[in-house]
């Protein structure tokens, strides 16, 4: 089983993990590998199951402090007696582009304007991004919190509006609420009670400057 991120794409993991198909026995599943490659050809092991898998959700993870493997190819390569018997595999980490990108300071973009059952008009660089009007996080702390909520987040940045109200912070789908915003530089939030395990989501949404580049 393996997942391919496409060309000029690396996945940079941070965690793997693994269902079992129901009635699978455990035991076969001894020697499986999770490895990573860049050309779909030599891979890299980076785990090996040493142990009896559990019925429910099995987990690798990257080491504090250790760099997270990059690859284009992801693979689970099983023993010949657990062949295709996982049942869900779930990659997290972030994507990353591979090849050199123009200097994005300024960019102009075309639109396209198509009504039904006519033709479609392009409208050539009517769209302007600029980089100076990108709101961009550079860091936030602590990296971990409580489900229970009322943790204080700090979040660092570029180019947020300086008004509460305008701006919003979800965590994992769950408000965080702002309490402070600035100099444009740094918001505040408080988590609230996460009841159940999500997939870890951070969107902060500026009212009339759409979301926050993460």
């Amino acid at each position: 089983m393996g997942f391919d991120f496409g060309a000029d794409y690396q996945a940079e993991i941070a965690s793997i993990r693994y269902f079992l198909k129901i009635g699978s026995e455990s035991e076969a599943f001894l020697g499986s590998v999770i490895e990573t490659s860049d050309d779909d050809v030599t891979y890299t092991s980076v785990m090996v199951q040493n142990e009896i898998m559990t019925d429910g959700w099995n987990f690798w993870q990257a080491e504090d402090g250790t760099t997270m493997p990059k690859a284009r190819y992801v693979r689970l390569r099983s023993t010949s007696a657990s062949r295709c018997r996982f049942a869900e595999v779930e990659i997290e980490g972030i994507v990353l582009l591979t090849v050199d990108i123009p200097d994005l300071t300024t960019f102009n973009c075309s639109a396209v304007i198509k009504q039904r059952d006519s033709n479609e008009i392009t409208i050539a660089d009517v769209v302007e991004y600029t980089s100076n009007n990108t709101a961009l996080v550079t860091s936030i702390s602590p990296a971990m919190g409580t489900t229970a909520g009322g943790t204080t987040i700090t979040i660092e940045g570029t180019n947020f509006f300086q008004n509460p109200p305008r701006t919003n912070v979800t965590i994992d789908g769950i408000d965080c609420d702002v309490s402070s915003v600035t100099s444009n530089t740094r918001i505040i939030c408080t988590t609230g009670p996460r009841p159940t395990f999500v997939p870890s989501t951070l969107v902060i949404d500026l009212e009339g400057g759409g979301h926050v580049a993460t």
